[in-house]
């Protein structure tokens, strides 16, 4: 249900079943092979298993099995994953609230430590959701969605339309500003 992975001839590898109950929005795998997962769902049951409850984000094992070591609980649904080289993981959605290591208010982009916890000194404060992540080579972040602004650790706000890039510590790039006319979402 809603997440599968495919063999490489193309069959449906059918030892895993990771068995969301509801839309699966966005992944990334890891370099260790866990698998981060995103979307609608509250409950995955592995094979068949017990119901797990996972309330829009988990990590599964390589296996498709939940990642027990991992409840991060934002308080809304994610819709963008993106890894960074030193392990960390940026989410984008609709969410204001993250449980991870304690609660974070976080408005609509959040990142992560590998473990789950929320990374207390990253807090871009986009105004509005978060569709799209993307980290380039030199460690900026691009961000695409609703917004139209950022007030990064809750200073001044800076006006960016649906498209900008932040620095690696999550405040705004000065010199990127496509000022695009509508949501951008992927």
């Amino acid at each position: 249900n809603h997440v599968a992975r495919l063999n490489s001839d193309g069959t449906i590898d059918t030892a895993f079943d990771p068995n969301a109950n509801d839309l699966v929005t966005a992944l990334a795998i890891q370099a260790d092979g866990k698998i981060l997962l995103s979307g609608f769902f509250t409950t995955l049951a592995p094979n068949g298993g017990a119901s797990v409850f996972r309330n829009v984000l988990a990590r599964l094992n390589s296996n498709g099995t939940v990642d027990m070591a991992f409840n991060t609980v934002p308080n809304l649904d994610v819709y963008a994953i993106a890894l960074q080289a030193d392990g960390k993981i940026l989410i984008g959605g609709a969410f204001t609230l993250v449980n991870g290591g304690g609660q974070f208010a976080r408005n609509f982009i959040a990142r992560l430590n590998s473990d789950g916890t929320v990374d207390a000194g990253f807090n871009p404060n986009a105004s509005n959701r978060v569709y799209a992540i993307a980290v380039q080579p030199d460690g900026k972040i691009v961000v695409g969605g609703g917004f139209s602004a950022f007030a990064p650790n809750g200073g001044a706000s800076i006006p960016r339309s649906c498209l900008a890039r932040l620095n690696s510590d999550g405040t705004v790039d000065n010199a990127f500003d496509p000022k695009a006319d509508n949501f951008v979402i992927t």
